[in-house]
């Protein structure tokens, strides 16, 4: 059979049109490639917590790398509060910001909720990726996966810790951008609240999450829980569940003390450190408390010997280390309204 030139154009017109056609369903059925992202730890410190309520707009955050804060633009109507820096630059070269978002009608002293959630913008401009209504909200500040990923874990009202995929894709059998509980592997013999998840990409973690843990009180008041203390958290593959946990300091080192908002750092000659809060009964002030972590088989642990108190009357926000690991920052609250930054030299 014999085809004329027009007929073989015709032809060849169709085929292309049909691999193409086959190309780009092909494409929507496969996994969507990431987006150019690279890690760059880039510290910084959340106010907002530590400023009086109700306030219009979301307060600023301060860069340890300037000693400046960065005020972010909003839309109006809109707060983005317990907030957490993503440690990665993504494809514009902006980092991201994702933190608990709610959306008011009205004025400051007279307002409606319209919608809360979790939301993810891109920092310092602004600018908007996610709002996303969510049956869950964070206690506190999410914290983002160790890798380049658009995932983070948060800690809800429940005492459930959560995990959120804001790259999910439904099609893909991914999560559906839906906050999902994290179960235990084996269920704890008495109910836990977490807070304050910490996850930090380093070897000397062993892929471990920090979390603050509360069990009920072994006491008559069954209904008031013991303090909160600081654990390691094993996870399973991409956090679907938790394995195992343990405390990161013995049981008898101020025992009744409450211990909160860990932040991991290195600090200029390598080691790992440990900073957070704690605050004994009574106490309505938190201390900054530094500790270096210790070889303890293949589990996380301080050295309690190295637990030092490093700042005072702080305000109840997670520290944050400099890139340089020369100093930890720790946001204070002197008077009402007031808030200031104690950078505590490592030197």
């Amino acid at each position: 059979m014999r085809l004329s030139l027009n007929s073989l154009l015709r032809l060849i017109a169709f085929t292309g049109l049909g691999a193409c056609a086959a190309a780009v369903g092909l494409g929507r059925l496969a996994p969507r490639e990431p987006s150019f992202r690279r890690l760059e730890p880039a510290p910084f410190l959340d106010l907002e917590g530590a400023r009086p309520r109700p306030m219009p707009a979301s307060g600023p955050l301060f860069d340890l790398g300037t000693g400046r804060a960065v005020e972010m633009p909003m839309p109006a109507g809109e707060r983005l509060e317990l907030r957490a820096v993503s440690p990665w630059r993504d494809e514009r070269g902006s980092l991201q910001v994702v933190g608990r978002w709610t959306a008011v009608a009205g004025t400051a002293t007279d307002s409606t909720l319209r919608d809360a959630g979790l939301a993810r913008f891109r920092f310092p401009g602004g600018e908007p990726l996610d709002r996303l209504s969510t049956g869950v909200l964070p206690s506190g500040a999410p914290c983002w996966f160790p890798d380049t990923t658009a995932r983070v874990l948060f800690a809800a009202g429940d005492g459930q810790l959560y995990r959120l995929n804001f790259d999910g894709r439904p099609e893909a059998g991914e999560d559906d951008r839906r906050p999902v509980p994290i179960a235990w592997r084996t269920e704890p013999a008495a109910p836990v609240v977490l807070a304050d998840p910490c996850w930090r990409a380093d070897a000397a973690l062993g892929g471990h999450a920090l979390v603050a843990l509360a069990r009920p009180a072994e006491s008559a008041d069954a209904h008031r829980p013991a303090p909160a203390r600081l654990h390691w958290l094993a996870l399973g593959p991409d956090a679907t569940q938790i394995e195992a946990a343990g405390p990161l300091l013995p049981a008898d080192v101020r025992p009744r003390d409450e211990q909160r908002y860990p932040a991991v750092g290195r600090l200029a000659d390598g080691t790992l450190a440990l900073a957070f809060l704690a605050r004994s009964p009574g106490e309505r002030r938190w201390r900054g408390c530094l500790g270096r972590f210790r070889t303890a088989g293949d589990r996380p642990a301080i050295d309690p010997d190295s637990v030092a108190v490093v700042a005072d009357r702080c305000a109840p926000i997670a520290p944050a280390f400099a890139a340089d690991g020369r100093h930890v920052a720790f946001a204070l609250t002197e008077r009402p309204g007031a808030v200031s930054v104690a950078r505590v030299s490592l030197d």
